[in-house]
């Protein structure tokens, strides 16, 4: 029998001929035809299923092999491959062996179809038949019977016969593969058909029957119950993969059918993971019912291919062929149960393609590393697979790469029509970006390790590294899972916070992107930008760009990198996802953070806010641009306005929060109103704008605009200042935002390049007569107009009632608040240029009728004239003198105000009660002052509003004035008001505030006191305006101050020619208001510290204390009294001497009651006159931080005018010779200038937190100064005068980079200025006139001036030393070492007139940074120890200054690596630091110096963490110093440390206790402390004894001492003792037990020791629990924890080395702090309840030492802790 013969056997029918009979046909009544509408295969028997005739085949083919018929089965296996392949169905050649082929083909499909057989039924219900067709388990067809009439009825009883045909599940070939006989040459068999059929399906004569009978073998291959032969599988497998995948790549079968062999794959080998049972590799090892032959073949395949999986082998062979085939490699593979080293290989393989795949393939991969990459849990090498796999992760090209961005070509491309391809390719990259986002979101969320990997690499990453774009993707798609959320927003926040997320980095990782995050937009992104906005802290951002890493102290927050990054996220989102509802969200989201964050968190507030303002700024710039380049038209409907248009209900609730915003936040809140209600209101020509009314825009903005004015008016029309001011910024706002409409419309003049460049808009007639114009001035004048007090016109209302003398100047605060806020519109470059000249017209108005007096024309000849000149000119030359403080007194006779009122008050003529005797002071022109300032006739005017009103306009009015004429801000120049930097004020004469003060009526007390403010103010903002005039042509300027300047006018043309004046001049002006600021303020402290009644605007009068207005509550007799306690006592009764004993007790404590009450009263005073002088002198004008530029001005140098030759003649290296000339430093203004210049360096560098709200707490007002945060910048204008700058010099490219402009640019400023030069100038000159030969001893004046002059330097030396901006960045550091540069040598040219443009790009080196900051050092030491001082907070300033340049060096180095044989010289510095601090504590000190932690503490703390040798100090200090301390005397100090005595002895205990603890820290994080050379051991273990013996001797100290006993001493005892011992029993403990065997002897003397020092421990404990100290039993639980740690501990130590015996047990008595044992009931108790810890475990000694202090005992309690030896 062969394999026909076999199936027919079995139950098969119709094999034989099924080859001649087509589909369907009908052999007679036995073989009914087949429904046409179903494909079935070979027909079985009736009775005979799937499952009988495999179990038939099975026992048939195994009895015919053993008894002989067809032994092995050969002949049937044979005739069944020839079956399948197609052999035995052919014969000849030409057609008909292609019929013969046709024919096989048909059997094989046949065979591979279902299997199928008919039952024949009669029943006359027909019902039975419809059940059976809808049966589920098998298909039924039904066939009519050959007696069928057609209708289902048969002629014969109406019985109706049906042939049902049954399909079962199974095929032939199904079946045959689970006989094992058949299985393993059926499997070969089919896999070798498999290339024919896939080769000839592409002839033109296939059949669709043909086409798919590959699908129909890899269906039937596909989970089989198990298989037989796996290698010959294997093997099969692989070669047909090998002859599909070398056929014709063009051929579309074969690649089908090839892909489908790769996807088959894992299915077909799906049960082979059991045969890896022994480890072998897949394909390898066997399984299921192997025979003998089986086994011998798998083990021959095991040693042949044990090391590798051939068919992973070949998949990664396909792979690298066909890249286009890494999918579905990926994918089986994947699918494979793969050992774990065939894992890592595929992993490995993977990580390889990643670098080189195409964006199609990213999903696939990173979907295959995420999935299969080894978990962390199965070793270390794991652990460095995710950690591959994460950093190849990192280096995709997500973000910039994968943003669709087009050049200038590309748009040229896309015009060209190339359009549909670009967008074609962009979405089918944002496609893939968008599914492998989801891979990684997958993987991320299931694969802990891989995301703590994640979150471990990018946190470790330096700023030197930097990070790439695709860390934002992996972060957010990371945040997906709510689980990883907080990590991810703490780990944004941190690296935000330290500048190492930028918001040019979201910028370039997201932007373009939209698409590809669209999954990531409400699952993390929207999160993320949440977290980090709230993030703020109080903090704000200032600036015009988001990007700026500084906040406003207006807002009182500390560092915005966090928030600002959330700012910038939230741009981001909504320019990326357009639909309606993600930016609804966007824009609920925002409004939220509104609502949420007034009166809480300012900085959210002001962060939401600026999201918005961003939106409507940088969308709409970029949408211009960007829309008008590629379709050539401008999108007005895509805009930032436009885009928020439709959300503005919700931006109109904002207006609800109004009264708790800050002024900053109004002002950008109507901005954003204001922009989105007639910002591109329509779609009409441009010049149809200016012509549009304000009903035309607001109906075009929806109403919103209706509602907004509405509050506007409603605000102005109210009293209050707080309401007014809403109403008034919202007029401010409006004139802006309708002025930006006819900014495009206006002209500009520029004059040629030769001659001085001016910015001078010319507006045109249209633009003049706009509507817009005239709406903005009518608005502006009602809001002028409504900001005037009710009632009182100048002149007409006389009150000269005292009381009314006293009232605040809160009237006048409206008027100010709004010429301040229009200056800051100036200040913007917004405003239109026809409304600046109408303001510009009414403020010069109405300053010259209330302010200016004019002074009598005279006849004088013009030698007269030249007299008066010479001798009035300047500061103080000529004219009278106040020759007690030296202020000039300008009483010319020629001089004589118009005013009546004026004149009266300086004859002494003046009817008004409360003006005091006044002058004219501070002239600096002399004669030819023609104008002069009235303050002090306002003030003491009869008119209420004069004096109460306006006063408080005077300087904000001033201010406007200046801008509107100052160059930066489109001016014509200062020069138009330089009269009023040098014409006089109208005053009181200096002698009103000096003693005669006192003498005056309350009510010229307030006048005066006014005045001296007014007037000091006024001196303020002079200086703040004409700052900026007095910069040469190569000096500083102000980085970004060409904010209302034209594109045309780029930074650098702001000079001193360019605003009218000569530059040496207006310097020399500048140097005298400075004087006369600095007399105006001494006298402005002494009168505020004595005039009750006087209040600074808007504050109240603070009320005295109580304690002043006390009456004294004794009786007037109390001298008689006193005087009856002498009468004699001998003759009086016993009564009467008791009395009067009673009487004496009773008066002297009435005396002494006295002398309390009058020192209260005393002190209460001082303290109220303290507070009165801080709240006015905080309640001044603030001074511009540019002022410090003046410390470079010729006059203020200490070498004078001839300064800058002589330093550049020899720098640092001549000091002794360029400055022994110099005879005296410092002074008023330099002080002034210096505390101006620290408090700069502070506020712009330092990231201090919270200054603003803690200034507010202690009551200092601060002052909201928006040019910090001015929402009315002109960005626009910025960004292009940028663009137009020439860059030149490496300090302008990091300005324009460095996201910290604020900060940097007040650096450049100051480094073109000189200021960091004069630094160094003052700095020698105190050094040398304090430590040089010609130091004057007997100068008390002087050294008092050097030093304060010293205090300043060292405080502005520390500012910029303890900056962390100047060292994170390369820019930071790259102005340091310029500031350095000044500082150490005085070098003023290396930053202004250096050409060598290479030589200041290479970064400076650590060590020209440590050379420099060693001279700065050295300056600082020379100062502080090169004289005597008694002063030891100047001192300590010093101290502190050098420690702050030696922490800064560190940094440096920490950041830079130090090239090879390049010293960074850091060893040097804490030497120094050292030696000056050691050299502090021996010096003798004035009995009144006040000692404590902060000065001798912090010294002696640095004497012995930077000494050389800290053993030795500290040695020195506990046997030589504090062993001295019981035997001084009271108020003495130990002979070679004065600074040591019974007050300072706790910080000498406490630090010396604290450094041998670190001692021992140092000594095991040392590599001595880990070594095993038994030398260097015993260094280690003499060292500790030596330690050990150290803290005993300072315990025997209390010990020995009561007086010395205090709770503070038992405290640190107690503290540092037990962490001694904690840091013993980790370290020094296992360090024993590897030396134990070579140092026995030694170890245990350690132990004793030890052991023996530490029951004071637990004395000290019971002290503290008897005494029921808190602090003491704070400190127990940690202590009684380390002590029973120890004894475990050591115990195991001893039982592993079989030394138990050098331990033994006895109980502890209980004992008081000085040792002696405790007696009696009391400690009865006690006893007892530490009876779980009152064995001892003693180390071998003796125990015959009295108070069992040598028996080394020790507590014991068998607590949680576990031995070694468990």
């Amino acid at each position: 029998w062969g394999f026909r013969q076999v199936l027919s056997e079995c139950g098969l029918l119709e094999f034989d001929n099924v080859a001649a009979s087509p589909a369907g046909g009908n052999d007679g009544d036995n073989n009914p035809p087949e429904a046409a509408e179903v494909e079935v295969g070979c027909r079985l028997e009736p009775k005979v299923s799937s499952s009988t005739l495999r179990s038939s085949l099975d026992a048939l083919l195994d009895e015919m092999s053993k008894n002989g018929i067809d032994p092995g089965n050969a002949r049937v296996l044979k005739d069944m491959e020839d079956i399948v392949l197609g052999v035995a169905s052919g014969g000849g050649s030409g057609d008909d062996n292609e019929e013969g082929n046709s024919v096989g083909n048909s059997l094989l499909r046949r065979m591979l179809l279902p299997l199928h057989r008919v039952r024949t039924t009669r029943n006359k219900n027909d019902k039975l038949y419809q059940q059976q067709r809808c049966d589920f388990t098998q298909f039924s067809q039904f066939s009519q019977s050959p007696n069928d009439n057609g209708n289902g009825n048969s002629n014969n009883d109406n019985i109706t016969t049906r042939s049902i045909t049954v399909v079962e599940s199974s095929s032939l070939i199904k079946v045959l593969l689970r006989v094992d006989a058949l299985q393993t040459t059926l499997l070969t068999a089919l896999l070798s058909k498999l290339p024919e059929l896939a080769s000839s399906s592409d002839d033109e004569n296939d059949t669709d029957n043909e086409q798919d009978m590959p699908r129909l073998i890899f269906a039937n291959l596909r989970w089989l119950d198990h298989i037989i032969d796996y290698p010959s599988l294997t093997h099969a497998y692989v070669e047909c993969l090998t002859i599909l995948a070398s056929g014709d790549g063009e051929c579309e079968t074969t690649r089908g059918v090839l892909l489908d062999a790769i996807g088959t794959l894992p299915d077909v080998l799906n049960d082979c993971g059991n045969c890896f049972g022994g480890g072998a590799s897949f394909g390898v090892a066997g399984g299921g019912e192997n025979n003998g032959d089986n086994d011998t073949d798998n083990d021959e395949n095991e040693d042949e291919e044990g090391e590798s999986n051939p068919i992973l082998s070949t998949l990664q062979s396909l792979r690298i062929t066909d890249p286009t085939l890494l999918i579905p490699c990926l994918d089986a593979i994947g699918s494979l149960p793969l050992t774990s080293e065939e894992i890592d290989h595929a992993v490995r393989d993977a990580l390889e393609a990643l670098a080189n795949v195409e964006t199609w393939g990213l999903p696939a991969l990173v979907g295959f590393l995420m999935n299969h990459c080894p978990t962390g849990s199965t070793g270390s090498g794991s652990k460095e697979m995710g950690r591959e796999v994460i950093d190849e992760l990192r280096k995709l090209p997500l973000g910039s790469n994968g943003n669709d961005d087009t050049s200038g070509e590309d748009v040229e491309h896309l015009n060209d029509g190339r359009n549909r391809e670009t967008t074609s390719a962009s979405s089918s990259a944002a496609a893939s970006a968008s599914l492998m986002i989801e891979s990684l979101s997958r993987g991320l969320a299931h694969r802990p390790d891989l995301t703590s990997t994640l979150l471990k690499s990018i946190k470790d990453t330096s700023s030197s590294e930097g990070h790439p774009p695709a860390d934002i993707w992996l972060l957010a798609a990371c945040a997906t899972a709510p689980h990883n959320r907080a990590k991810v927003k703490g780990l944004f926040k941190n690296k935000a916070n330290a500048g190492m997320f930028t918001s040019r980095l979201l910028r370039e990782s997201l932007s373009g992107n939209g698409v590809a995050l669209g999954s990531l937009f409400g699952t993390s992104l929207c999160d993320l930008a949440d977290g980090l906005l709230r993030s703020g802290g109080g903090g704000s951002s200032f600036g015009g760009s988001s990007d700026a890493a500084v906040v406003s102290a207006s807002s009182g927050g500390g560092t915005g990198g966090a928030t600002n990054l959330g700012i910038t996220l939230y741009t981001i989102l909504f320019e990326e996802f357009s639909e309606p509802m993600q930016r609804q969200e966007i824009v609920g989201s925002l409004v939220t953070h509104v609502g949420s964050g007034v009166g809480v968190n300012g900085g959210e507030v002001d962060a939401a806010l600026r999201v918005f303002c961003n939106i409507v700024d940088k969308m709409s710039a970029s949408t211009t641009s960007t829309a008008k380049g590629v379709n050539g038209t401008v999108g007005k409907e895509e805009s930032g306005a436009m885009a928020l248009r439709p959300f503005t209900p919700f931006l109109t609730s904002m207006l609800d929060h109004l009264h708790h915003m800050s002024s900053s936040q109004v002002r950008r809140l109507f901005l954003l109103l204001f922009a989105v209600g007639y910002g591109n209101n329509s779609g009409g020509d441009d010049g149809d704008d200016i012509n549009m009314g304000a009903a035309s825009a607001a109906g075009a903005g929806g109403g919103a605009c209706d509602d907004v004015h509405i509050v506007i008016r409603k605000h102005l029309s109210l009293g209050p200042f707080a309401m007014k001011r809403i109403g008034i910024i919202g007029t401010v706002a409006y004139a802006v935002s309708r002025s930006s409409q006819l900014q495009p419309h206006e002209t500009t003049i520029i004059d040629d390049a030769e001659t001085e460049t001016t910015c001078l808009p010319n507006s045109s007639a249209a633009v003049a007569s706009s509507p817009i114009v005239q709406e903005i001035k009518d608005m502006i004048d009602f809001a002028y107009v409504h900001c005037k007090p009710a009632g009182g016109s100048i002149g007409t209302s006389n009150n000269n009632n005292d009381s009314s003398m006293g009232a605040s100047f809160s009237n006048g605060s409206a008027m100010a608040f709004m010429l301040d806020e229009l200056c800051h519109a100036v200040r913007g470059g917004r405003l239109a240029f026809s409304v600046r000249e109408w303001i510009d017209e009414l403020v010069q108005s109405d300053f010259e009728n209330f302010f200016v007096g004019d002074f009598e024309e005279t006849d004088l000849s013009q030698q007269q004239q030249k007299e008066q000149k010479q001798g009035t000119k300047g500061a103080g030359k000529g004219g009278k003198r106040d020759t007690d403080n030296d202020a000039p007194i300008m009483e010319d006779q020629t001089m004589i105000p118009t005013s009546p009122t004026d004149l009266a008050l300086l004859n002494g003529t003046s009817a008004l009660i409360h003006a005091p005797p006044s002058t004219l002071r501070f002239n600096i022109a002399g004669a030819e002052s023609v104008v002069y300032v009235k303050i002090t006739s306002l003030l003491s005017s009869s008119n209420r509003t004069e004096r109460e009103v306006l006063p408080v306009q005077l300087s904000p009015m001033f201010r406007l004035m200046s801008t509107l004429s100052d160059v930066r801000f489109g001016g014509k120049g200062l020069s138009e008001i330089d009269a009023m930097l040098e014409c006089p004020l109208l005053l009181p004469t200096v002698e009103s505030s000096g003693m005669e003060f006192e003498e005056l009526s309350s009510g010229k007390q307030w006048v005066v006191t006014s005045s001296y403010f007014f007037g000091t103010c006024w001196v303020r903002q002079l200086i703040n305006s004409f700052i900026y005039a007095a910069y040469d042509e190569g000096g500083a300027l102000v980085a970004g101050s060409a904010v209302g300047a034209t594109a045309g006018q780029v930074a650098g043309t702001f000079t001193s020619s360019s605003q009218g004046f000569n530059c040496e001049e207006v310097q020399k002006k500048i140097v005298a208001r400075l004087k006369a600021l600095v007399e105006l303020e001494e006298e402005l402290r002494f009168t505020s510290s004595k005039c009750f009644v006087f209040a600074p605007p808007g504050l109240d009068i603070l009320p005295a204390p109580k304690e002043l207005y006390d009456n004294d509550n004794y009786p007037n007799d109390n001298m008689e009294n006193l005087s009856n306690t002498n009468t004699d006592s001998k003759s009086m009764s016993k009564e009467d001497k008791k009395a009067l004993a009673t009487a004496k007790k009773l008066a002297t404590k009435r005396v002494k009651d006295r002398v309390k009450s009058k020192q209260r009263q005393k002190k209460a005073k001082h303290k109220h006159e303290e507070q009165l002088v801080n709240r006015t002198l905080s309640a001044l004008r603030q001074l511009d931080p540019h002022v410090c530029v003046a410390l470079g001005f010729a006059d203020l140098s200490v070498m004078g005018n001839n300064g800058d030759d002589m330093l550049s003649s020899g720098c640092s290296q001549g000091l002794s010779q360029h400055f022994q000339q110099v005879t005296t430093c410092g002074g008023p203004v330099t002080t002034l200038l210096l505390k101006l210049l620290q408090k700069a360096l502070s506020d712009s560098l330092s990231e201090k937190k919270g200054v603003a709200f803690k200034a507010r707490m202690e009551g200092i007002t601060v002052e909201e100064d928006v040019d910090n945060d001015n929402p009315y910048d002109n960005n626009m204008a910025k960004e292009q005068s940028a663009s137009t700058v020439n860059v030149t010099n490496f300090a302008d490219i990091a300005l324009a980079s460095c996201e910290s402009k604020k900060s940097f640019s007040l650096l450049d400023t100051f480094l073109k200025g000189g200021v960091f030069a004069s630094l160094y100038e003052h700095l020698a000159a105190v050094a040398e006139l304090r430590c040089g030969p010609n130091r004057k001893n007997d100068d008390a004046e002087m050294e008092t001036q050097l030093v304060e002059t010293a205090r300043c330097l060292f405080s502005c030396v520390r500012s910029l030393m303890s900056s962390k901006l100047l060292t994170r960045s390369a820019t930071g550091r790259f102005f340091l070492a310029s500031v350095l540069k000044q500082i150490a040598e005085g070098d003023r040219e290396d930053y202004n007139g250096s050409n060598d443009n290479k030589k200041r790009h290479h970064r400076p080196s650590v060590a020209t940074m440590n050379k420099l900051m060693g001279f700065v050092m050295d300056n600082v030491n020379e100062i502080v120890t090169g004289a005597y001082t008694g002063d030891l907070e100047f001192a300590m300033d010093g101290v502190n200054c050098m420690q702050a340049i030696f922490e800064c060096l560190k940094r440096i180095s920490d950041a830079d690596e130090v090239k090879d044989g390049e010293e960074d010289g850091s060893t040097s510095f804490p030497t120094k630091l050292s030696e000056v601090a050691d050299k502090l504590l021996r010096q003798n000190w004035p009995d009144d110096t006040k000692m404590n932690k902060g000065n001798v503490g912090k010294l002696l703390s640095l004497s012995v963490e930077h000494s050389p040798n800290r053993m030795k100090t500290l040695s020195h200090l506990v046997t030589d110093v504090l062993q001295e301390v019981p035997f001084l005397e009271k108020g003495k100090g130990v002979t070679i440390f004065p600074t040591c005595s019974h007050p300072t002895f706790g910080n000498y205990y406490s630090t010396v206790l604290e450094y041998l603890w670190k001692e021992l820290v140092n000594l095991f994080d040392s590599p001595t402390g880990k070594t095993k050379d038994p030398y260097v051991a015993a260094r280690a273990l003499d060292h500790m004894k030596e330690m050990i013996g150290l803290l005993q001797s300072l315990f025997d100290l209390t010990k020995e001492n009561d007086a010395l006993a205090k709770r503070i001493i038992l405290l640190q005892q107690l503290k540092f003792g037990s962490r001694f011992i904690e840091t013993f029993v980790l370290k020094a403990i296992p360090f024993f037990q590897v030396h134990f065997q070579q140092f026995e002897e030694t170890i245990l003397d350690i132990i004793r020791l030890v052991q023996k020092w530490s029951r004071q421990l637990y004395h000290i404990i019971s002290h503290g629990k008897r005494e029921k100290d808190a602090s003491l039993a704070k400190e127990a639980p940690r202590a009684k924890k380390a002590l029973e740690m120890f004894i475990h501990k050591v115990k195991a130590m001893l039982k592993k080395n079989g030394c138990m015996t050098a331990m033994w047990t006895k109980t502890l008595k209980a004992k008081d702090i000085d040792g002696t044992t405790l007696k009696g009931e009391n400690t009865s108790k006690e006893d007892e309840e530490e009876g779980d810890s009152a064995d001892e475990d003693n180390v071998e000694g003796d125990n015959s030492d009295e108070e069992d202090d040598a028996s080394s005992s020790a507590d014991t309690s068998e607590d949680e802790y576990d031995t070694d030896d468990e």
